[in-house]
């Protein structure tokens, strides 16, 4: 696999993940609030805005447990590094995170990356 095929692979794991329905004691609390409530008039934009929803099928899922097995077998801190970009955490965040600069961060995803590779080839 190339660079840029694993990255796209471990990014729709992570699409993945987040769109999967939650079980029943994942879900948040409902809001309490002794707050009436209210209707907003502008329903009609917010129509515009709404995302498209993405359903994941049963392969998005197979192919999201085999990233998992194989993200497993990388150090803690590649794992963190390759599923926060997949996560589209932003650059800044990852340097305060680790202490690195943006050049050393970004090789360092390129070596996890190409780890990562070699694990799914194999």
């Amino acid at each position: 696999m190339t660079l840029t095929e694993v990255k796209s692979s471990v990014e729709q794991a992570a699409r993945t993940l987040s769109q999967l329905p939650l079980g029943p004691g994942e879900k948040p609390m409902g809001v309490r609030s002794s707050w009436p409530g209210f209707s907003q008039a502008a329903d009609s934009l917010q129509d515009q805005y709404k995302k498209l929803k993405y359903i994941p099928k049963p392969e998005d899922i197979d192919k999201m447990n085999l990233i998992f097995d194989a993200l497993i077998c990388l150090s803690a801190s590649d794992r963190v590094l390759i599923w926060s970009r997949a996560c589209r955490i932003p650059w800044r965040r990852l340097q305060m995170r680790f202490g690195w600069s943006r050049a050393h961060a970004h090789r360092r995803h390129q070596i996890a990356l190409l780890r990562l590779a070699d694990i799914l080839d194999k």
